[in-house]
């Protein structure tokens, strides 16, 4: 849903870049909402702050008494076929099946035809367009809005900037935060960086299964 209205606004309205993508980015357990914007004439803490000036723009439409006209109903539908028709859409190579199955397998839950499963679902179920918008507003300030916009807000945000070999690093005072890594050398940065935690396997079910 989020996806066409950050294009219109970051791509088509601000001119911001070439390349605008907005997807879910999946890191082992967790999940999360991935926004893309590459520019040749806007440095990456400008994009990050037009980023940031969108999701807030995007949750006061959400909060306000006209949020009907802002989602209609008719683009809720056109929503919901497209997320069927993606979750039927067949692999286009075996590389894709197999990353499928083994998410899966490295999950835990073996739920190998997940995809037709909550395509039969969405298929079958109606539900009202006011409960998609409360539910999808509720969603949105716990998981995507600032604090400052809703106080009980859990979101976590990490932002990736890479400036292009001509041009300069903007100035940032390191000093003042511990969340900021300034990388000059991206192969030597990921060997220094420890794996990602595995799976933690049940050996009894392991055991039993052979």
């Amino acid at each position: 849903m989020i996806s066409d209205k950050a294009f219109d606004q970051l791509r088509t309205k601000e001119q911001l870049g070439y390349v605008v993508f907005t997807g879910v980015k999946k890191l082992v357990h967790e999940s999360g909402l991935h926004i893309i914007v590459q520019s040749n004439h806007k440095d990456p803490e400008y994009l990050d702050s037009r980023i940031e000036s969108f999701l807030s723009n995007y949750y006061i439409d959400l909060t306000n008494d006209q949020i009907e006209s802002y989602i209609k109903d008719e683009e809720l539908v056109s929503y919901k076929q497209a997320i069927i028709e993606k979750l039927l859409e067949k692999p286009k190579n075996l590389s894709e099946e197999s990353k499928q199955l083994l998410e899966e397998i490295r999950q835990q839950t073996y739920l190998f035809d997940r995809k037709t499963i909550l395509a039969n679902y969405l298929s079958n179920k109606f539900i009202e367009p006011s409960t998609i918008r409360s539910t999808v507003k509720e969603f949105f300030e716990i998981y995507l809005s600032s604090k400052d916009q809703y106080s009980k807000s859990k979101r976590s945000k990490f932002s990736s900037q890479f400036y292009g070999k001509y041009h300069l690093i903007g100035q940032v005072n390191v000093q003042t935060t511990d969340k900021i890594v300034i990388i000059d050398d991206p192969i030597k940065f990921k060997r220094g960086v420890s794996l990602c935690a595995s799976v933690s396997y049940d050996s009894n079910y392991v055991n039993n299964s052979y």
